[in-house]
């Protein structure tokens, strides 16, 4: 199911949809964020390219800052509209397989405390963002210039490169 969230941070709310979550008897979720293209990222090293979504939704779920009763997150995937593939995102070791295919040799596995400390480092980032927002800080300045060619926004983005 689609899922809405809007919730307080620090001194700001944060709002928006999760495309599905699914869920088992157990209490333990999927996330999946459908993508139209098939070459998103790994989640190696998301944090530090700027890039959380899949770790906010996942944090968000397990917190209990949805209309969701709280529980564990077991696995987070980007779903490629064009290859038709989930393989994006991260499964965690320990999960039980009920929602999505475990697959022992894939990149994205993650035990569960690395799970938690990519959380602490998204908070981190969130803060950051946070306070450049009260900064006056809103320019468009990507990490890798080079994803531009590829985004959809490209033609009304405001970054002084693309003008």
């Amino acid at each position: 199911r689609e899922l809405s969230f809007d919730m307080p941070y620090l001194d700001q709310r944060i709002r928006g949809k999760i495309d599905r979550v699914d869920a088992d008897e157990k209490g333990h979720y999927a996330i999946v964020d459908y993508k139209r293209g098939g070459d998103q990222r790994h989640l190696a090293g998301s944090l530090e390219r700027g890039e959380f979504q899949l770790w906010l939704y996942s944090l968000i779920v397990e917190e209990g800052k949805t209309s969701l009763t709280p529980g564990e997150v077991e696995g987070a995937f980007y779903f490629s509209l064009k290859d038709m593939e989930r393989k994006k995102g991260f499964r965690l070791k320990e999960a039980i397989g009920e929602l999505f295919s475990l697959e022992e040799k894939s990149r994205n596995l993650l035990s569960r405390e690395d799970k938690l400390a990519q959380y602490e480092k998204l908070k981190i980032l969130i803060s950051e963002i946070i306070q450049k927002m009260h900064g006056g800080e809103f320019n468009p300045d990507p990490k890798d210039k080079k994803e531009c060619i590829k985004c959809d926004w490209r033609t009304v983005c405001r970054a002084p490169h693309l003008n």
